[in-house]
């Protein structure tokens, strides 16, 4: 929702995720290349594009990010 974005909700939840499953070594998820606030936010917290893409329709192009931790 509009209203809530920019408070920084997303990077304190993406945060305790990674905090509770500390033990994980590799990250990995997937989003709409066309959702650019999305794409900004993951690579804000760290995930790098792996290259990999795939289109699903002319308007639709999902992009695989992922993030390595060191235990």
């Amino acid at each position: 929702m509009p209203e809530h974005q920019g408070k920084g909700i997303a990077q304190k939840v993406f945060a305790k995720i990674e905090q509770i499953h500390h033990d994980a070594k590799l990250w990995e998820l997937d989003t709409i290349i066309q959702e650019e606030g999305l794409c900004y936010l993951y690579e804000k917290l760290g995930y790098k594009k792996t290259g990999e893409t795939k289109k699903i329709n002319d308007k639709i192009t999902v992009v695989f990010y992922e993030k390595s931790h060191s235990i």
